[in-house]
């Protein structure tokens, strides 16, 4: 762990939308990791400052009256992004971001499994490929803020991940784990939900390397 590095802050919405393989990592790197369940406190941390990562959930960004923690943690990302402090949001978390940022988010396709996105920028993850399967469970999008580079890019849904300043939004779950595969997978038919399974055994080990890259480039300060 590098002298001065805090600990990191992981927002999480729901029981089923866990931190996936993220307090793993941290850990590998020698950094403690606090999870705020806002839906048992009702509210967004006052007062946080440390490096932040905002993962997913069923709720809409704009379901406010319902979730009220969601005005805070929109406040909370405008005085990240204004005072450079970085935020990775995920999915939900990633809506947030362009919402607090001005930016439209409303339904689109929905998206479930594992999908193809498209590296869109050539100065960012070059040690990864043009193409990547990645895990996706989504029903909204978002317009790009303004000022904002689209890093990763989808054919169904076109903004796949995006940076703005201090803050990197990503639409799909690098994160992904396979007991939370299971927990989101339960409507499929058991053969399906096996079939799924092995293929997920295969490709979640370059996801993490991929969602591996993210905490450290864009969360703990690391350099491209």
């Amino acid at each position: 762990m590098k002298p001065g590095r805090p600990e990191v802050a992981i927002f999480q919405h729901m029981e089923i939308e866990g931190a996936g393989i993220f307090p793993d990592l941290l850990a590998s790197r020698g950094v403690p990791a606090e999870v705020h369940r806002l839906d048992e406190t009702g509210e967004a941390p006052a007062g946080i400052d440390t490096p932040l990562i905002i993962m997913g959930g069923a709720m809409s960004v704009h379901d406010e009256r319902e979730y009220p923690f969601l005005a805070g943690e929109k406040e909370i990302i405008r005085r990240y992004i204004r005072e450079g402090r970085p935020v990775i949001g995920i999915c939900l978390g990633a809506q947030l971001i362009a919402d607090a940022a001005g930016a439209r988010v409303y339904p689109g396709t929905r998206e479930f499994g594992w999908c193809d996105v498209y590296k869109e920028h050539p100065g960012y993850f070059s040690g990864f490929p043009g193409r990547m399967k990645v895990f996706q469970f989504h029903g909204d999008t978002f317009d790009l803020p303004d000022g904002a580079v689209l890093l990763w890019r989808g054919r169904e849904v076109r903004h796949q991940m995006f940076l703005l300043g201090s803050a990197v939004g990503v639409q799909f779950h690098p994160e992904i784990t396979l007991p939370l595969i299971d927990a989101w997978s339960g409507d499929l038919p058991p053969a399906a939900l096996r079939g799924l399974e092995v293929r997920s055994s295969r490709l979640i080990p370059p996801s993490h390397a991929f969602c591996g890259e993210l905490v450290d480039r864009f969360l703990l300060g690391g350099t491209r």
